[in-house]
C-alpha cells in the first residue's frame, strides 16, 4: 500500500513530504499529494502552483547512478538527459504537458544549463546529451544563446533535442549543428490534414516536409514521431500517415497508437464517444497499446497497422543502404 503519491512538478514537493515524514508525519498540508490512498476516504490536497525557478533545483546526483548504462545509440557513449524547460502553450488534445508542467512555457538560464553541461563532461566525462523540453525549440533566440555559449566554451559535446516542425529555421538548425546538436525529432502526429485539425496540433504535412528537407540540408538526423488511432482514424486516414511516413524518409521513426490519457482533451472525447470501457491507466503506446479501437478500426487492426508502417520503412533496401552508408563505425 501507499502513503502518498506525489501530483504535478516533484522536485518542488518531495522536500516538503520528507521533512513532514520526518517530523509530525502530517501531510493533509502539502499541496500536491493524494493520501489515504486504498482507503474510501482516499484525498487530493490542494494543486501546486507551477515554479518559475527552475534555476532553483540542485543538478542531479549522478554520482549515485552507474551513468554507463544510459547510453546515445548514435554513438554508444555515455548519455545523460539534461532539463531545459518545462510547459508547452500548443493545444494538441492527446498530450499530457499541460497537465503536468502546464501551458505556460517556463526554461532554466541559460547559464544554469551550461553549468550542468559542464558538470557532467568535467566530473562524469559525458560528452552526449538529450536536451529535454517539451518543446526545445519554443524559443529560437533561447536556443542560439545556448548553441553560442556551447561554443565559446569550448565544449565538444553531441546533442540531441525535440521540436515542432513549424518553429525551425535554417539558421536555427545551422547553429544547432555548430553546437553539436547530431538529430531532432519532431512530433509529426498524422499525415491526414483532417485528423491534424481535429487533434489540434497546428501543423501541417507541408510543414514536416520543409522541417525534414532543413534539417537534411544542415547535415542533422530526424527522428520523426507518428500517431494512429486517433477516434475517427479509418484505413484511409492510417494510409495518409503510412504515405508520410514514406515521402519523409525520417532517419528514424516511431509510430504510436493514440492514448488516451486522463486528464487530456482525447480522454473526454473518448468517452463522449463510448470508446472508453474503463480506465485507460496502466496502458502505454508501447508494448501495451490501450485497446478501446477508432470508431472504425478495432486495437487489434491498429497493431497490426502500426507493425506494417515500421517494417516499410526499416525494411526498404534503399534505407538499409542508407544507413550503412552513413555507419561511421563498425558499432
Amino acid at each position: 500500500p501507499l502513503d502518498a503519491a506525489v501530483y504535478g512538478e516533484a522536485e518542488f514537493i518531495i522536500g516538503d513530504l520528507v521533512k513532514s515524514l520526518a517530523s509530525d508525519g502530517r501531510l493533509d498540508g502539502i499541496n500536491g499529494l493524494i493520501i489515504n490512498i486504498g482507503d474510501k476516504g482516499a484525498v487530493r490536497t490542494a494543486r501546486p502552483q507551477f515554479r518559475e525557478d527552475l534555476d532553483s533545483l540542485p543538478f542531479p546526483a549522478r554520482g549515485l547512478m552507474n551513468n554507463g548504462l544510459y547510453r546515445n545509440p548514435l554513438t554508444g557513449r555515455p548519455m545523460a538527459t539534461i532539463l531545459v524547460s518545462r510547459g508547452c502553450p500548443s493545444q494538441c488534445i492527446f498530450c499530457l504537458t499541460p497537465v503536468i508542467s502546464g501551458h505556460k512555457f517556463r526554461k532554466r538560464s541559460v547559464g544554469n544549463v551550461l553549468d550542468e553541461i559542464k558538470d557532467c563532461v568535467r566530473n562524469y566525462g559525458i560528452r552526449d546529451f538529450f536536451f529535454r523540453a517539451d518543446t526545445f525549440t519554443m524559443d529560437n533566440g533561447y536556443v542560439k544563446q545556448l548553441c553560442g555559449m556551447i561554443l565559446e566554451g569550448g565544449l565538444r559535446i553531441t546533442w540531441v533535442a525535440n521540436s515542432r516542425a513549424d518553429v525551425v529555421d535554417r539558421e536555427l538548425l545551422e547553429a544547432m549543428k555548430a553546437a553539436g546538436c547530431a538529430l531532432v525529432a519532431f512530433g509529426f502526429e498524422s499525415g491526414n490534414e483532417d485528423i491534424q485539425r481535429k487533434i489540434k496540433k497546428n501543423a501541417s504535412a507541408d510543414d514536416a516536409r520543409r522541417a525534414v528537407r532543413l534539417c537534411r540540408e544542415a547535415g542533422l538526423k530526424t527522428l520523426g514521431f507518428f500517431m494512429i488511432g486517433f477516434p475517427w482514424d479509418d484505413e484511409k486516414t492510417v494510409e495518409d500517415t503510412a504515405a508520410l511516413v514514406r515521402e519523409l524518409d525520417c532517419d528514424f521513426i516511431e509510430v504510436h497508437i493514440a492514448l488516451p490519457f486522463e486528464g487530456t482533451e482525447l480522454n473526454d472525447i473518448c468517452r463522449d464517444l463510448g470508446l472508453i470501457k474503463e480506465t485507460s491507466v496502466g496502458y502505454n503506446y508501447f508494448s501495451n497499446p490501450y485497446g478501446g479501437g477508432t470508431l472504425h478500426l478495432s486495437s487489434e487492426r491498429l497493431v497490426q497497422l502500426r507493425k506494417d508502417i515500421i517494417k516499410r520503412q526499416y525494411l526498404r533496401l534503399p534505407y538499409i543502404f542508407r544507413m550503412l552508408t552513413n555507419c561511421s563505425s563498425f558499432y
